[in-house]
């Protein structure tokens, strides 16, 4: 792993990987044209900033300009399917994510289930794509869900 001090900077070591941890801020507003530099180069990259995990409520533009981004640069369905079944796609901790917020509520699991299945859409999307759910002993339904952009 090499660390480097700009987002500029990512790529110039000499290394293929197209990969990078971005953790430079918390606030959406300062991360966002960082996130898009990496993106527009090509990376694949996972953020630390806290505000990038629910943005809706506190940055309904900014989340649309993101939104309108990762819909123009979506997947065709057939794209969708090959990177799911070679596991390159998808939310590696949403069973965990799940169960923090079942132990959170005091309830216990008997079992967690994730599905995913592309929606194609002709713009913006108001129902996500990846839905995650298990029940609690008394069978009480949760649903997480989670969004991957689909052309």
């Amino acid at each position: 792993m090499t660390v480097v001090p700009t987002v500029g900077d990512v790529g110039m070591t000499g290394t293929s990987t197209k990969f990078a941890l971005h953790a430079t801020a918390s606030e959406l507003e300062t991360v966002w044209p960082q996130i898009k530099e990496l993106l527009d180069r090509g990376f694949s990259m996972v953020s630390t900033c806290e505000q990038l995990a629910y943005p809706w409520h506190r940055h309904p533009r900014l989340t649309g300009e993101i939104a309108q981004y990762a819909f123009e640069r979506g997947l065709t369905v057939a794209e969708f399917q090959v990177l799911a079944l070679q596991g390159q796609i998808g939310h590696v901790g949403v069973e965990d994510s799940v169960r923090l917020i079942a132990a959170g509520l005091g309830w216990r699991l008997s079992a967690v289930n994730s599905t995913m299945e592309p929606t194609v859409t002709h713009g913006a999307a108001t129902t996500p794509w990846d839905h995650s759910g298990s029940r609690t002993g008394e069978w009480t339904p949760i649903r997480a869900n989670l969004a991957c952009p689909v052309k």
